[in-house]
């Protein structure tokens, strides 16, 4: 935490954008203490195939796969 604080600072930032799993590693009080909002990213996909066949969190290929008419 204190890294990602001392990095922040160096390029002049304001607010720390942290993913949705750095909540179990990272003590979030020492960004505010430090003057620097923090702020959890929430991204949702969307659906790019029916119901039954799209599964949340798949890698770019089964975009692919699945969606070619989307692509091209």
């Amino acid at each position: 935490t204190k890294l990602l604080i001392e990095i922040s600072k160096a390029v002049g930032a304001a607010t720390y954008l942290a993913g949705g799993g750095a909540e179990g590693y990272q003590d979030d009080d020492l960004f505010g203490d430090a003057g620097l909002h923090l702020l959890y990213q929430n991204f949702e996909p969307e659906p790019y195939a029916s119901s039954e066949r799209w599964i949340s969190g798949l890698s770019v290929i089964d975009f692919l796969m699945w969606a070619p008419d989307q692509w091209t």
